[in-house]
């Protein structure tokens, strides 16, 4: 049973960071087509894009992917614990609390 739970875990939590990250570029390029007045640039490691705008993208669509894969990983989560009355396999449980990883977590 724990390797059933296991590969479901993986599947979603995979299947969430996925989603979240397409979703994501595609939200920072319209952000960027609309702010900057063009596309983003396609490779900013090519020699004609200048400096400023290779780093500013390399900036926003870093910290906007982690942030989206970081909210869907946390949702996917907060949906496995629901659907299984357990904590996703690997999470701990929070803080101050004596829950062992994989048990239900004590109600408050």
């Amino acid at each position: 049973m724990a390797i059933v739970s296991t590969i479901g875990w993986k599947i979603v939590g995979t299947g969430s960071g996925i989603v979240a990250g397409i979703v994501a570029r595609k939200a920072i390029n319209a952000l960027w087509s609309s702010t900057k007045g063009g596309q983003p640039p396609a490779n900013p490691k090519q020699v004609d894009v200048s400096w400023q705008e290779a780093v500013t993208w390399t900036i926003a669509s870093s910290a906007g992917i982690g942030v989206a894969r970081l909210l869907a990983g946390r949702a996917a989560a907060g949906f496995w614990e629901r659907a299984t009355g357990k904590l996703p396999p690997g999470y701990a449980a929070p803080s101050g609390t004596d829950a062992e990883p994989g048990r239900p977590l004590p109600q408050a």
